[in-house]
C-alpha cells in the first residue's frame, strides 16, 4: 500500500467515526469555534479562492493545514 493510499485510507476511517467535516462553509465556521478542527486537508483541485480562504483561516485559528496531492474525489 503505498502512503498515499494509507493516507487516503485513514480519512476515510475518521470520516466513518463521524471525525471528518467537508466543505469550506462548514470548516471555516467550525474553526471559529471553542472545539476548533485539528488538522485541515485542502484538496488539490480545490479552487484558489477556498485554497486562500481554508489556509487563511487556519492560520489566524492556529490551526495545523496541508495542500494535498488528493483530488476532492
Amino acid at each position: 500500500m503505498t502512503p498515499n493510499n494509507k493516507f487516503l485510507s485513514m480519512i476515510g476511517l475518521a470520516k466513518k467515526a463521524g471525525k471528518v467535516i467537508s466543505g469550506s462553509p462548514l470548516i471555516c465556521e467550525q474553526m471559529g469555534r471553542k472545539a476548533k478542527p485539528e488538522l485541515v486537508i485542502v484538496a488539490s483541485d480545490a479552487s484558489e479562492q477556498s485554497v486562500k480562504k481554508l489556509t487563511v483561516k487556519s492560520q489566524f485559528y492556529n490551526v495545523k493545514y496541508i495542500v494535498c496531492s488528493a483530488t476532492k474525489e
